[in-house]
């Protein structure tokens, strides 16, 4: 432990604790043992005025919960060198940089924030760890495309917002147990096709993209709730809904005309915001 955070000007804070055996980790503050393995890690806050650097190689094989949130610190994330018994972690605002290998992420993982860093390349969604169930990578600077179709079944809440993805996107094969989905404020493009949707979806955010194309939500059955935000793309043409469609719907910024039932019969909705 003493070389995962050799590089931390402030480290002495969390050693505060510690003045009799400060070699003992296990009395360092924010950190939790069980029968002397370092089992969690949670310092927020706690470098945010000078930062430092960090390897996460160094991190004890025992952790199974790593929480840096908003520490001002930097190094990059080296998935297949992370312990395998992790299932928490949480890197969220701090200067991470360099590519993210999801497919290296260890296999008990069930929660990833890695949002506001500065992490590049390509985003590989097909091979996470099937355990995994929240994964947040927000405000970076991942490029290239995405596949949505091969998400892990257990999989709640994904959030890629306000990066740089580009290319058409697939959400019929989206996991059944999926509420949360959130790709707005990226370079995505072409039609959508609205099918097949999770029964217990809460919000769907897509806005701030380059989508085009009618919309056609009558493949989605009537009692599904939720929100789904798709304001500020390239949408033109009708909305196309059922009459006792209990969703809400954003279409405003687009150059929608009318919303049809789908019989083609234009009507008007409070639930469908154009």
């Amino acid at each position: 432990m003493e070389l995962f955070v050799a590089d931390i000007p402030d480290s002495a804070k969390i050693m505060s604790n510690a003045s009799r055996r400060p070699d003992d980790c296990c009395t360092w503050s924010g950190v939790t043992c069980a029968e002397d393995d370092v089992k969690r890690i949670s310092w927020r806050l706690d470098f945010l005025d000078h930062g430092g650097h960090i390897d996460l190689c160094y991190l004890p094989p025992t952790v199974i919960a790593l929480n840096l949130f908003f520490n001002n610190l930097d190094g990059t994330v080296d998935c297949a060198g992370l312990p395998r018994t992790l299932v928490e972690l949480n890197l969220n605002r701090n200067r991470f940089h360099g590519s993210l290998l999801l497919a290296e992420l260890p296999n008990t993982m069930q929660s990833v924030y890695i949002g506001s860093n500065a992490l590049t390349g390509n985003l590989n969604l097909t091979d996470l760890p099937a355990t995994l169930q929240t994964l947040v990578l927000r405000l970076n600077d991942f490029t290239g495309t995405i596949d949505l179709c091969r998400l892990p079944e257990k999989l709640v809440e994904l959030s890629l917002e306000k990066n740089k993805l580009s290319g058409s996107i697939d959400l019929s094969h989206l996991p059944r147990a999926m509420e949360q989905l959130n790709i707005a404020s990226n370079c995505l493009s072409g039609t959508l096709e609205f099918r097949n949707f999770p029964p217990g979806f809460k919000e769907f955010t897509l806005r701030s993209n380059q989508l085009e194309g009618e919309i056609d939500l009558c493949a989605l059955p009537s009692n599904l709730t939720g929100h789904i935000d798709m304001s500020f793309n390239r949408f033109a043409g009708a909305v196309k809904a059922r009459r006792l469609m209990k969703m809400n719907i954003e279409v405003h910024e687009n150059r929608i005309m009318e919303v049809q039932d789908c019989s083609g019969s234009p009507y008007s909705s409070k639930r469908i915001r154009v």
